[in-house]
């Protein structure tokens, strides 16, 4: 017998194969040198433009495995890293051709690749090679260009990523696309993987400062640098060698923790209070509290030396959000209610108590002396901030803050007395001439008491912010007639006159950022 059972069953099904193929006309060929594969093919050339493919006979006597071909994992692995596709076709005992496209069953099943021996590729009945529009059709799906596949993009980027993960076995990269450029992810494929990583921080003393202070309190910060190497072939791999720019550096961990402020040395019942959202953050030295990236009125940061030092520092920086308050009306900024009502009373007790609370346990710490005096204009700001959003609140304005808001002495000392007539207070004011105009004869008094109705047109930046009206109580004033215009008058204080103002509740007249002032005034004041 010159050929053994099993070579003559192989030897038939390739002959098979390439009588298959070359009845539909396509070219199949063989290398010169064994090189793993028994065919290459190419296919109809005017359908598929030259593209070709391998292809690997295997011939069976029995099937007692039923669709079961054995193949060497080794060859297994030599699959996967070709890049032209590679189809296994498999005789049944019946002569019955079936076809698997290799490199897709090596990707549903990777785990079967490792370790040595044969692992058994399940073939597929319904795949039969007899079958040549179902076959052509698979490879007019194969060999489509990128660009008119679907799932292309997501597909090159796992490969990609599965590649890049391979290179370095303590890196593992993710890739995808932002804005028509590749982006990556890349981790530690262990908690305690080490990579060497050479910084050069760009010459600047506030990008120094955020650099050791991420070292020393762990606080998130962006710096600039110079130059950035990590030693591992990764980067050379997606052209980060090295780079320069601006590097983002955050801790592994953080934790949740509320820090409330209250005014004083202490904790009290009844004063006012003001909760901020933070993250927690540990570094060298000390730690960090910071509510950056949180939704909040307030910036927040803390940094401190641990415990255990000797002599231990600590620093706070507070400041209002420009960005935040110029989102929306200030009337809906809630916050600023609450925090102006604290930052008056810290003015007041000219201390501050700071209460942490995380993981169910509470750590305090006070301010006071130079370090409130540090924090008084943070203070008065937010104290301003907390009585305009009353006010606005209570004559329902639209109006709204730019991120260059401040307000001139003269404006903080009118929104101030509209704050105490809208909490209900009655404000003696030193008022002049009083001169108004009347439909009739109004007869004139030597001296007695007057009520004026009228209102106060609030302005801030020279723009509208809201009307408030008024009554002015007058004793001790006199009535005259103005002798330049017939049914004019005036109210002129006596001795020992007074006014007051306070608050008309019966009416409120109201006023839009964006509109016009409503209501009349029935007076006009000239001061004394």
């Amino acid at each position: 017998m010159n050929y053994p059972q099993n070579q003559r069953t192989g030897r038939l099904a390739e002959l098979s194969v390439e009588r298959l193929f070359t009845s539909w006309s396509w070219t199949v060929g063989r290398d010169h040198i064994d090189t793993g594969y028994d065919f290459f093919v190419e296919p109809d050339v005017a359908t598929f433009r030259g593209h070709r493919f391998l292809v690997q006979v295997k011939g069976t006597v029995r099937s007692k495995r039923g669709f079961v071909a054995r193949v060497g994992r080794d060859r297994l692995r030599q699959y996967a890293s070709n890049p032209l596709p590679i189809f296994l076709i498999w005789s049944s005992s019946e002569g019955v051709l079936h076809w698997l496209h290799i490199q897709a069953w090596i990707q549903r099943n990777e785990r079967r690749l490792k370790g040595n021996g044969e692992a058994g590729v399940r073939m597929s009945q319904e795949q039969v090679l007899d079958d040549r529009d179902s076959f052509q059709a698979y490879l007019k799906e194969v060999f489509k260009p990128a660009a008119q596949s679907r799932s292309a993009l997501p597909a090159l980027a796992q490969e990609r990523s599965s590649y890049l993960s391979s290179i370095d076995h303590r890196i593992g990269v993710r890739v995808g696309l932002s804005d028509g450029r590749e982006c990556y992810e890349i981790y530690a494929k262990s908690e305690n993987a080490e990579i060497g990583l050479e910084l050069k921080l760009a010459d600047d003393a506030d990008n120094k400062r955020n650099f050791i202070e991420a070292v020393q309190y762990g606080v998130p910060v962006s710096v600039n640098v110079d130059l950035f190497r990590m030693n591992s072939e990764v980067f050379s791999a997606i052209g980060f060698s090295d780079s320069k720019g601006t590097v983002s550096i955050r801790p592994v961990s953080d934790k949740p923790v509320v820090a409330t402020l209250y005014p004083g040395s202490g904790y009290s019942m009844l004063a006012s209070a003001y909760s901020i959202k933070a993250n927690l953050y540990r570094g060298q030295v000390g730690f960090a509290i910071t509510n950056e990236g949180l939704d909040d009125v307030v910036e927040f940061r803390l940094l401190s030396e641990n415990p255990s030092s000797t002599s231990r520092a600590v620093k706070v920086v507070m400041s209002l959000r420009s960005d935040v308050l110029a989102s929306k009306p200030i009337q809906c900024l809630e916050a600023l209610g609450v925090l102006g009502a604290w930052a008056y009373e810290s003015m007041e007790r000219k201390g501050v108590y700071l209460d942490l609370t995380f993981d169910q346990h509470r750590v305090s710490m006070r301010a006071s002396g130079d370090a409130v005096d540090l924090l008084h204009p943070f203070f008065y700001n937010a104290y301003v901030m907390g009585r305009l959003h009353k006010v606005a609140k209570a004559l329902n304005s639209s109006f709204i803050v730019d991120e260059e808001f401040t307000l001139t002495e003269a404006e903080v000392a009118d929104l101030g007395l509209a704050y105490r007539l809208l909490k209900g207070e009655r404000v003696n004011v030193d008022l002049g001439p009083l001169v108004f105009d009347t439909a009739l004869p109004v007869a004139l008094a030597q001296s007695g008491e007057f009520v004026v109705q009228t209102a106060i047109d609030l302005s801030l930046r020279n723009r509208p912010f809201g009307t408030v009206p008024v009554e002015i109580s007058l004793k001790g004033y006199t009535l005259e007639a103005c002798t330049d215009k017939p049914l004019k008058y005036r109210l002129v204080k006596g001795e020992g006159g007074s006014a007051i103002l306070y608050f008309r509740s019966s009416e409120l007249t109201l006023v839009s950022s964006h509109g016009d002032t409503k209501g009349a005034t029935s007076g006009e004041s000239q001061p004394s």
